[in-house]
């Protein structure tokens, strides 16, 4: 589904036609569910916040201004495990940013290697055995393909809180994948 496709299900929803919310639905439950699993690691709390995530996008679909439907249901389903989270008291230890952030070299190469190394599969499986702090940015980057400045706005990381996170979260899956080769 185009991006165009999705805005035109979108105001079909908007004008009426709510049987239509569920074709966004049926595209984007994975990969909220998996998001939602990723941060709860409990499959009926996982369902239960991306369906509370489903419905607050549908009473909030007024609010989303056209793009990308992913990256606006993304965001808000985000917010929806933060405002759960905030609720257990677990959200600062889940999103922890280090005070020592200092600039990075360039990911290309790391990445470069990274890709030479691919076992798309084994590396997203590991990915996903990484604290959330690291793994949501690798997974909006490399699954999802979404731009730094992107993953910094879903995320709300600086930018270069979300290049230190890449970087980081990249350097821990090549120590994995190394012990896994040794």
């Amino acid at each position: 589904m185009s991006i165009e496709s999705e805005n035109y299900a979108v105001k079909k929803v908007l004008n009426g036609d709510v049987q239509v919310f569920e074709i966004l639905v049926l595209k984007y439950q994975s990969p909220i569910y998996n998001l939602m699993f990723r941060i709860f690691r409990e499959e009926n709390e996982a369902k239960d916040v991306a369906q509370e995530a489903f419905l607050k996008a549908f009473k909030k679909l007024n609010k989303f201004h056209g793009g990308r439907f992913f990256s606006w249901l993304y965001s808000l389903s985000l917010n929806v495990a933060r405002d759960r989270l905030r609720s257990k008291k677990k959200f600062d230890a889940l999103f922890y940013i280090p005070e020592n952030i200092a600039d990075y070299p360039d990911m290309t190469n790391e990445i470069k290697d990274m890709e030479d190394m691919r076992d798309a599969e084994k590396m997203y499986a590991l990915i996903e055995t990484l604290p959330l702090g690291y793994t949501e940015p690798l997974l909006l980057r490399f699954r999802e393909d979404l731009s730094l400045k992107e993953i910094a706005e879903l995320t709300g990381l600086s930018l270069s809180g979300t290049k230190m996170r890449i970087h980081r979260g990249l350097a821990m899956v090549r120590k994995r994948l190394e012990e896994l080769n040794d």
